[in-house]
């Protein structure tokens, strides 16, 4: 009207009907899912017997060799799994070199994924919250088949999971919230909602650097071991309670803050 030129609407980068973002936090509990019917359908628990103490099978019958604690991924992977993790992380921020306000941003976002990680699994101004929840749900730890006054005088100085197996006693009777569950899906989550805005580029030299080679590897052996940690790990209560502490975290740091500009204004959003 009056000659002046139409403004026209910028278009969706993306077609789906939801965003990437609630396809990722949705595929997390569908890798569990698929992982439990698959040890429905093909392990029989006669010939190899779950333990729920070790929570796992008994390892000399274990119906597959990802189904061991001791294989190599869980070992050289999953147990160093924040150091992997952070590697990948610095590599694909490193785009953001010469943007110093993003850069501190996304060193914010995975300051705060990293306190998470401590709280939950390594320490909570004493325990951490994985070890306060099984103690107070009730888990001890078992040293010995001594009379109940022994073993409750032997239970007083360990606090943890870690102090109980250093003291050569099993934690035994509390819920347990699956590390490697919380982990795997704080971690992985992290580095793809770092790089969603990435992956939308059309720009081949950005989307195949180093840095995004390196977060989706790790997120793919992060996914192939959740999978195997859902077929032959953890009761199902013990999976979801971690499924759900990872998602809550991913969600106040990623999902939050776009509602909340105070909260944005300090640890921004993922950008290109």
């Amino acid at each position: 009207m009056n000659g002046s030129p139409s403004v026209s609407k910028p278009s969706r980068t993306s077609t789906l009907p939801v965003s990437p973002e609630t396809l990722l936090f949705a595929l997390y509990p569908v890798i569990l899912i698929l992982g439990s019917l698959w040890s429905t359908i093909t392990v029989d628990t006669t010939l190899s017997p779950y333990n729920a103490d070790l929570q796992s099978h008994e390892p000399a019958t274990a119906p597959s060799y990802f189904a061991r604690k001791d294989n190599l991924l869980n070992i050289y992977f999953v147990k160093r799994g924040w150091a992997w993790l952070t590697l990948a992380f610095l590599l694909q921020a490193s785009r953001h070199a010469s943007d110093t306000k993003r850069l501190a941003q996304a060193g914010l976002r995975y300051a705060a994924a990293t306190a998470t990680w401590i709280l939950v699994t390594q320490w909570a101004f004493g325990p951490a919250l994985i070890d306060r929840t099984f103690s107070l749900s009730g888990g001890l730890c078992e040293i010995s088949a001594q009379a109940a006054v022994d073993e409750a005088a032997a239970n007083a100085g360990v606090v943890s999971g870690a102090g109980c197996r250093a003291a050569g006693g099993r934690w035994t009777g509390g819920h347990d919230i699956s590390g490697h569950v919380f982990l795997l899906i704080l971690g992985s989550g992290m580095l793809l909602l770092e790089m969603m805005p990435l992956l939308r580029e059309k720009d081949a030299r950005r989307t195949n650097s180093l840095g995004v080679r390196a977060a989706l590897a790790v997120s793919a052996l992060s996914g192939w071991m959740l999978l195997m940690t859902a077929a032959y790990f953890h009761t199902w209560a013990e999976k979801f309670t971690g499924l759900a502490v990872a998602l809550s975290a991913l969600w106040t740091i990623y999902v939050l803050p776009r509602r909340v500009e105070a909260l944005r204004g300090v640890i921004g959003t993922p950008a290109s």
